[in-house]
């Protein structure tokens, strides 16, 4: 996903359709703005997502990770807007922050959290189904 200098990049799904990512998928820096993946997504057992610039996920119903997600320093990966995110196996790793927020939900059923140094939970719900990540970060929410 490339971008011109302040302008956001977006990548839009059919809302029936889901993208199966069995390779890599990374959401650059490239000239600044945002990035946006708006649908639904399976990050396969042999797919990675670099996340290198701020990323909103959006309108994501019934996602899932089974592959890697790296989350870069400094960097944010949100669940936004009714979004909703299933890690069932695989890795979430780096050290940036992922966000949930606006009516979205994070389930936690299997798979590693790795070095996350925050989640971050506004107006959503986390299901910490496959209990705490056994690691230092910080998690802040809203409410309970």
């Amino acid at each position: 996903m490339g971008s011109i200098t302040g302008y956001n990049a977006y990548l839009y799904m059919n809302n029936s359709s889901v993208l199966t990512n069995n390779s890599t998928i990374n959401f650059s820096t490239g000239l600044g703005g945002y990035r946006y993946f708006i649908g639904s997504f399976n990050n396969a057992a042999t797919g990675i997502m670099n996340v290198s610039q701020n990323t909103y996920l959006q309108g994501t119903a019934n996602s899932t990770n089974n592959g890697i997600i790296n989350i870069g320093s400094a960097y944010f990966l949100s669940l936004y807007s009714s979004s909703t995110l299933t890690q069932a196996a695989g890795i979430i790793n780096g050290t940036g922050i992922l966000r949930v927020e606006s009516n979205s939900v994070f389930t936690y059923n299997g798979g590693t959290i790795s070095t996350v140094k925050r989640i971050y939970s506004s107006s959503s719900t986390l299901n910490m189904n496959a209990g705490l990540p056994s690691l230092f970060y910080e998690l802040y929410t809203t409410s309970l």
